[in-house]
């Protein structure tokens, strides 16, 4: 079973994304972990087993951004970017771990496309 973690800050964004990773379940197996604290969320990353992770670009948590913490993530994670801020896309490209960037709009038709 694959292991998924969600750092997402919108409740609304959360729900449909959980609502649309359920849609894929029957084809692959996972658990979902959700955080809404940035450094909640990488200390659970660097100690334990994750398959993916669905990032919040846009997530800010006492003054630490979604961003910087993408360097001290494990380079063999794949990171899925979820956000409007469609400038990072470009800088981030380099990093051998985002596989995909996902602006929120087009959120629905791109987790429905299987990535794990």
């Amino acid at each position: 079973m694959k292991q998924i973690v969600l750092i997402e800050d919108s409740a609304i964004d959360t729900l449909e994304i959980t609502n649309l990773l359920t849609k894929i379940s029957e084809k692959i197996p996972y658990t979902l972990k959700h955080f809404h604290d940035l450094d909640l969320g990488f200390q659970y990353i660097t100690s334990n087993k994750v398959d993916l992770l669905l990032l919040d670009l846009e997530f800010t948590f006492e003054n630490r951004s979604a961003v910087s913490i993408i360097d001290d993530l494990p380079t063999e994670l794949p990171i899925i970017i979820i956000s409007n801020l469609s400038h990072f896309q470009k800088s981030l490209s380099s990093k051998i771990n985002i596989q995909r960037f996902i602006s929120k709009e087009n959120m629905k038709r791109a987790l429905t496309e299987p990535v794990i």
